[in-house]
């Protein structure tokens, strides 16, 4: 939220591009409704020119905060991540129907939608059926050392990574 109110997060990110050599199509930034909602204008500003150089915008934690439709419309995001709050509940058939109002509105919209917290594959199953897009948990893998992120992505055996599902 400082970094977008601030109007510095391209420099900043555009620096960390240069120094490291780091295609910005690669790259994904998730922001928090919060940190959008207090400085719409701006925020907005801001990551439109970091979508001009190629870095997609994911709003992450999406259904947790108070952003309005026209809001979210506005902004150039392009992606949601639903919130594992939602995800840890698919069992109730209101959190259930919440969902899936996220899912499709995030696809009215154009935007992708990842659910994040999935941790079971009934969880799996139901936000398959829901139509989500991408899909993130512990079922998938446990957090991954950046050591040893190589030999994970090469389906090569990493001590307490809990890859389970593909």
């Amino acid at each position: 939220a400082r970094h977008l109110a601030s109007g510095a997060l391209v420099e900043s990110v555009e620096g960390a591009l240069d120094r490291h050599g780091v295609d910005p199509s690669g790259l994904v930034i998730e922001v928090t409704e919060t940190a959008l909602l207090s400085e719409v204008e701006t925020a907005a500003s801001q990551l439109g020119r970091l979508r001009e150089m190629g870095i997609r915008i994911a709003l992450d934690d999406f259904g947790t905060g108070f952003m309005s439709l026209a809001t979210l419309r506005s902004l150039p995001v392009d992606a949601i991540k639903v919130d594992r709050s939602f995800v840890r509940r698919l069992d109730v058939p209101d959190e259930r129907s919440l969902v899936n109002l996220i899912i499709g509105t995030g696809h009215v919209l154009g935007l992708s939608v990842t659910a994040e917290g999935v941790e079971t594959r009934t969880q799996r199953q139901r936000l398959v059926e829901m139509g989500a897009d991408e899909l993130q948990g512990f079922l998938f893998s446990k957090p991954v050392h950046p050591d040893e992120i190589v030999d994970f992505l090469a389906g090569r055996s990493v001590a307490g990574s809990g890859a389970a599902v593909t």
